[in-house]
């Protein structure tokens, strides 16, 4: 009975150490049953004491002997399987839920950058992380951060079917359901602010000035890069989306110097994340550019911008449309905001006709049916015309027809133009309707309406 009990007594001491080296080999500080319940009854309430749990632990175990004989490949991965769908939502798995999962995010680095074998195994990291959070839930929010990351390549590589309201349900859909678990879980964490602030962008909540300036605020402290959570290290925000949402606000905000600031941040990162063997964000990046270069002109660095917009021009084509439904960004063409941002640069160094020249470019495209001219493209060639005022070519009845035709664009349904825009508009073709006394003006009955003469 004696030899029994020593043989006991060795063989729980091996255990335990071998128990405490698989914890330093995953930096996690396993603790006894007793330990996890007194430190952290919480969120360890499931952690008592049982079959299953000396079962993973005996698991844990023996992942460490392997380690230690270097036979890690297929006997620690089936390990951390085992673990993964048998171990509750603990603190005490927690390092081994997620050391299975970064596993899985590697697989993806095996194979080249759009290949289709990546694409296999990002769908199926994407699996992982809803079983994760589905089954068993989650103690941190790196399941969360990860498939997010993988929705944004998602949506990269497989581009933005759209349905009859210009929106990618598939992906955008799939972020909104993670952000809000997220949210309700870590309601601190910057990453779920980010999302949540998108989230209420893309649902039309920035339509006024007052909620713009709202959603500017909350994105702008989220996405600080000195941002510490938990009295942890500094939190570095890892969406893509965030950056150019945040740089869009600032913009339509009209904070010219942060949107410019924040371009070149989401810039230097996205060209960090290429380096590190990710996949290409294109469209990020093309927005990001697009609102650096007309951030550039706002604050009257000329030179600069046009360099920025002509590169841009040349690099998209003219029927292309970049997307970026997760930021909460319109379908938009990049390369109409080009020649546009063309335009208004010759417009403010006083050359009107090549300013007129991009304008007709973009107008004579559509009419052939190449591209669908946005309101302002009509605006501000019929605002042209009027300061132009030749009579021998019609001008200020060819800037009435433009003015009125932006006024019907921007009020269709599904139009991006704010209320401001639309004020622009009217405040415009009210100064036409002035120029012709009246003399265009129609009552219901169809006479002329001859108030307004002088």
């Amino acid at each position: 009975g004696g030899a029994s009990a020593q043989a006991s007594g060795t063989t729980l001491t091996n255990t335990s150490s071998k128990i405490n080296n698989i914890s330093a080999l995953f930096g996690a500080d396993i603790k006894s049953g007793s330990d996890i319940k007194k430190d952290a009854p919480t969120a360890d309430c499931a952690t008592a004491p049982s079959i299953s749990c000396i079962k993973l632990d005996v698991m844990a175990a023996q992942a460490a002997e392997d380690d230690e004989a270097h036979n890690v490949g297929v006997s620690l991965n089936h390990v951390l399987t085992e673990i993964m769908e048998t171990s509750p939502a603990s603190l005490k798995y927690l390092r081994y839920r997620e050391e299975y999962l970064r596993r899985c995010l590697l697989r993806i680095f095996h194979h080249p950058p759009r290949s289709t074998e990546r694409q296999q195994y990002r769908l199926a990291a994407v699996r992982e992380c809803v079983k994760i959070l589905c089954t068993g839930g989650q103690c941190s929010c790196f399941a969360f951060e990860a498939a997010v990351w993988l929705l944004e390549e998602e949506e990269e590589v497989c581009g933005c079917p759209q349905d009859g309201t210009g929106s990618n349900n598939t992906v955008a859909f799939a972020v909104e359901n993670f952000a809000r678990r997220m949210y309700h879980q870590f309601p601190c964490n910057p990453t779920a602010k980010t999302l949540l602030v998108m989230m209420m962008r893309r649902r039309q909540y920035s339509r006024s000035q007052a909620d713009r300036l709202v959603l500017e605020g909350l994105l702008e402290e989220a996405m600080r890069e000195d941002v510490i959570e938990d009295g942890q290290s500094p939190h570095h925000i890892d969406c893509a989306s965030g950056f150019r949402a945040l740089a869009e606000l600032h913009y339509e905000n009209r904070h010219y110097a942060k949107a410019h600031a924040v371009s070149l941040r989401g810039l230097a990162w996205l060209q960090e994340r290429r380096e590190r063997g990710h996949e290409s964000l294109s469209q990020v990046g093309l927005g990001l550019r697009l609102v650096l270069a007309k951030s550039l002109r706002r604050l009257g660095n000329l030179d600069e911008a046009e360099a920025q917009f002509q590169a841009l021009a040349g690099w998209v084509s003219e029927g292309e449309i970049g997307f970026g439904e997760l930021c909460g960004s319109l379908p938009t063409s990049i390369h109409q905001q080009s020649l546009r941002g063309i335009a208004l640069v010759a417009v403010e160094r006083g050359d009107i006709d090549a300013a007129m020249s991009q304008y007709e470019r973009i107008l004579g495209k559509a009419s052939l049916g190449r591209a669908k001219a946005e309101h302002w493209a009509h605006a501000d060639y019929g605002w042209l015309l009027y300061q132009r005022g030749d009579a021998a070519t019609n001008d200020l009845e060819q800037a009435r027809i433009h003015l009125e035709k932006a006024i019907e664009v921007a009020e269709e349904e599904g139009s991006s133009a704010t209320d401001s825009q639309i004020a622009e508009h009217r405040y415009r073709l009210g100064e036409v309707y002035w120029k012709f006394c009246g003399g265009v003006r129609r009552g219901e009955s169809g006479d002329g309406d001859g108030g307004g003469g002088g």
